[in-house]
């Protein structure tokens, strides 16, 4: 009953306005979605005439996050610039809420670069792909504040990277990355639960930068991303760029650069679709899908059913995603002992044009700060 509840909100939230009745479950989100809006207009009105203030970190903050609810690349935005900070000889901690993770503690340590304190179950799933992918600390607590003295206090760091952080505007960062969907920035324009905005389309503003993921997805840019909410911001165009993580029980002769094969799939990702797109772009010829909502943790059920599936459907490999594989390698071994795995893995890539532009931005901004320190 809750899934069909939820399945049918999430829905709603994609949808444009219908033709239901007065009544309708439709207008009932809409009327829940004025309130939420009047809540969100009244916090921001708090912090905008400072009677309530933010808090501030001794070190140069980043955060990166979205203005709707899903899957626009926060994730693996945030492990490129951690990259771009970590090739520039400076010491970055990213910290991340740890979304539907177990700990316990208000802050915890999910790893300091080298060993691992926090499992997936613990941390949350993005928290421990970030930590096991880019070898740097990784913190998850729900104040960003506190997990950030944390972070202060263990790893002296010379850069904190708040990981979907844009509604978090308790503590003051220094540079404030927007990211957006090309395709639907704004998604229905309504705010959530009928929408899929967390706020309303002028706090893009607060934005030091816009950049626009998928943006490979169209050929001529969306009437929105033309308006003057986009015209007052510097704004860099990206996409999602699909690669081969892992390979398990492959040969290491398998080509991961044209994969023309036959395979069952299984995610759990805010954009399910959007997974199987991805993996019929690398040439895959797709046997069968296993969807599951987003976070979605696995239960040995589920993973035998996944495999019981896969082999009635004739496919010669399993596929999932790299967020989807940190939560299942531990739960069952055997499983992956019984079937050939490809772990497909998203990462961030700027047009030409702008990846020179996008990465002098956040080194001009450091280079500032050092300079008024």
């Amino acid at each position: 009953m809750k899934q069909q509840l939820t399945a049918k909100i999430e829905k709603i939230m994609k949808s444009n306005i219908g033709s239901e009745g007065f009544l309708s479950f439709e207008n009932f989100l809409w009327g829940c979605s004025k309130i939420y809006s009047v809540g969100i207009k009244f916090r921001n009105l708090l912090y905008k005439c400072r009677l309530i203030k933010q808090k501030k970190l001794p070190c140069f903050v980043i955060s990166i996050g979205n203005i709707t609810v899903g899957g626009t690349g926060k994730t693996p935005m945030t492990m490129y610039v951690a990259k771009i900070i970590k090739n520039l000889g400076y010491k970055p901690v990213i910290i991340t809420r740890g979304y539907q993770g177990t700990y316990k503690d208000a802050q915890s340590i999910v790893s300091d670069g080298s060993n691992f304190f926090l499992d997936a179950r613990e941390a949350g799933d993005e928290a421990c792909m970030m930590a096991v992918s880019l070898k740097i600390p990784v913190i998850v607590g729900k104040n960003r504040y506190q997990a950030g003295m944390l972070a202060i206090k263990e790893f002296n760091p010379d850069v904190i990277i708040l990981d979907d952080a844009f509604q978090h505007i308790a503590l003051k960062r220094d540079l404030n990355l927007l990211l957006c969907d090309f395709t639907k920035p704004f998604g229905n324009f309504h705010l959530i639960p009928r929408g899929r905005l967390r706020e309303p389309q002028a706090a893009l503003q607060r934005s030091d930068a816009v950049i626009l993921t998928r943006s490979d997805k169209s050929d001529k840019p969306d009437q929105v991303i033309e308006s003057e909410l986009f015209k007052t911001k510097q704004v860099f165009n990206a996409s999602h760029s699909a690669f081969v993580a892992d390979l398990i029980n492959c040969q290491p002769s398998f080509d991961s650069t044209d994969l023309k094969i036959n395979a069952f799939l299984f995610s759990g990702i805010a954009d399910n679709a959007d997974f199987r797109s991805t993996c019929e772009n690398m040439g895959m010829k797709i046997k069968g899908c296993a969807e599951f909502p987003d976070h979605y943790w696995y239960t040995k059920e589920n993973l035998i059913e996944i495999y019981e599936k896969y082999k009635e459907s004739g496919a010669d490999f399993l596929c999932t995603t790299q967020k989807d594989y940190i939560k299942i390698k531990e739960l069952l071994p055997d499983f992956l002992s019984l079937i050939r795995l490809i772990v497909i893995g998203v990462k961030i890539k700027f047009k030409p044009e702008h990846k020179d532009k996008f990465e002098n931005l956040i080194t001009t901004k450091f280079n500032v700060y050092l300079k008024t320190k």
